[in-house]
């Protein structure tokens, strides 16, 4: 987890001086035992989060903070008209997703437990400065769907206006869910090209 977090450049170590006045929020770890749907153990699975609880007493009750999620409808549908259609699915599952996400402007957190004296870089009191939005942050959420929907548009999608789930395309229909995406389409080249595209 951290060695993904550093390779994405998710954050910088600096001394807690350069946060200013800003707040400095806490973080926890999340570990889950990951196990195949028999029941059999896969892996462990380790996630350094932002403590959102105390971030949202700062964002306040009024702001949006949230991702859209598809509506039930717009899922039927669509795998009716791929059936219809003929056409093909592909699911895709962003790998660490909130973490891809750019922040506009940079936060500040406390260094993980149990890797302070690693990433401390010898400095004297550190601190994380994010770069790119974490998970459990207040905002992740939404920071992740804009990024993925704006590099949608990027591609040549449009955003449908009854559900900002539906991204439409000449060749391809694709359907978010957080991180998650189903595509429907005809031609494997266009989706092979645009699964790389996203890798690049």
């Amino acid at each position: 987890e951290i060695k993904s977090l550093q390779d994405r450049k998710t954050w910088n170590i600096v001394e807690r001086s350069a946060s200013g006045n800003k707040h400095v929020i806490p973080g926890t770890w999340s570990m889950k035992k990951k196990r195949y749907p028999d029941g059999r153990f896969r892996k462990f699975k380790a996630r350094w989060c932002k403590r959102g609880d105390i971030e949202r007493r700062k964002v306040g009750p009024t702001m949006d903070t949230y991702s859209p999620v598809v509506a039930w409808a717009t899922v039927r549908m669509m795998l009716l008209l791929g059936l219809i259609c003929g056409m093909k699915t592909t699911q895709v599952d962003y790998t660490n997703a909130f973490a891809q996400a750019d922040l506009p402007d940079p936060e500040y957190m406390e260094l993980p437990q149990y890797f302070k004296k690693e990433l401390g870089n010898g400095l004297h009191d550190p601190i994380i400065q994010l770069n790119k939005s974490l998970y459990g942050g207040a905002l992740a959420a939404k920071h992740w769907f804009n990024m993925l929907s704006k590099g949608l548009t990027d591609r040549g999608f449009r955003q449908s206006e009854l559900d900002k789930c539906l991204f439409i395309r000449s060749d391809m229909i694709i359907v978010t869910y957080i991180d998650d995406c189903v595509h429907w389409y005809k031609d494997q080249d266009a989706m092979n090209a645009f699964v790389k595209s996203l890798k690049d």
